[in-house]
């Protein structure tokens, strides 16, 4: 059933079940219970990650993403850092601004997965929207 909160937003009783399931994980996952190979992998791709929004940051679509959101007139004395500049914007905004630097390049990790149905797989860059967001957010809490 969609609820009239889920019609607006296009989500169903299902998603919402589903980010519920996953925020409750999150939440409770205390970080001794990741094993050691997992955390040195997320500190890995963190690192990365952080590397390539700088490195990106130069790059000619950063740049044009970067006056674009600055002729918005958008910039916050206290909001999120956009990476590689003097920026700060709201933190979706400077999520977005980041999310851009880290993929710029194209050398942001990649998750590949293989079935049958796809021939050469299914490539995701994981890191880029997710750390681009949750720098972005946590910025916002300190």
């Amino acid at each position: 059933m969609i609820t009239d909160n889920a019609m607006q937003s296009g989500s169903t009783d299902a998603d919402s079940s589903l980010t519920a399931y996953v925020a409750d994980f999150v939440v409770s996952t205390r970080a001794a219970d990741i094993p050691a190979d997992v955390g040195d992998l997320g500190r890995r791709s963190v690192l990365d990650g952080l590397g390539l929004a700088l490195a990106g940051s130069a790059s000619l679509t950063s740049e044009i993403a970067r006056r674009y959101l600055n002729s918005l007139g958008i910039a916050a004395d206290h909001g999120s850092t956009v990476i590689g500049s003097d920026m700060r914007l709201p933190a979706r905004f400077a999520a977005f601004a980041n999310g851009i630097s880290i993929h710029a390049d194209d050398y942001d990790d990649t998750q590949l997965a293989v079935a049958k149905d796809r021939v050469y797989g299914l490539l995701t860059h994981p890191t880029a929207p997710a750390l681009s967001a949750v720098l972005a957010l946590a910025e916002t809490q300190h």
